[in-house]
């Protein structure tokens, strides 16, 4: 339990993650779902919390676009609520300007003349990241 709050306390962690490395230290399931909720009434455990802080860091420094950090989260088994509210915290302006910085280095890094195949791989490329051309 120890272990789990110091964890907890340096960074957000969701439930999804604290149950593997529990079950990694051979705590069993009944054991694992107790200390779950011992860390969720005391705050060391909060979803949205963490679907916010997964979201404006994937977006920061991995440059992901919604759609990907959404994925992401789902993989987790984070509530759909909490992505949502997690992706709701992200500034449009912010979004819009990494998705123009990413646009603008892969257009560079395109060498084909052909415009529809530029198109095509820049679109590809969006898709990868989790962005849209019409985000």
């Amino acid at each position: 339990m120890q272990r789990l709050r110091a964890l907890c306390a340096k960074g957000e962690h969701c439930e999804h993650e604290l149950r593997e490395k529990m079950m990694r230290w051979e705590i069993s399931p009944e054991k694992a779902d107790e200390i779950i909720e011992k860390l969720r009434a005391d705050s060391f455990i909060d979803d949205e919390r963490f679907a916010r802080a997964y979201a404006l860091d994937k977006l920061r420094y991995n440059q992901w676009g919604r759609e990907k950090i959404r994925f992401m989260l789902r993989g987790m088994h984070i509530p759909s609520a909490a992505i949502e509210y997690g992706l709701g915290e992200i500034e449009e302006d912010e979004y819009e300007e990494i998705k123009r910085k990413l646009i603008e280095k892969k257009e560079r890094e395109i060498k084909d003349a052909n415009p529809y195949v530029r198109r095509a791989k820049l679109q590809r490329f969006l898709y990868s990241r989790g962005f849209y051309i019409d985000d």
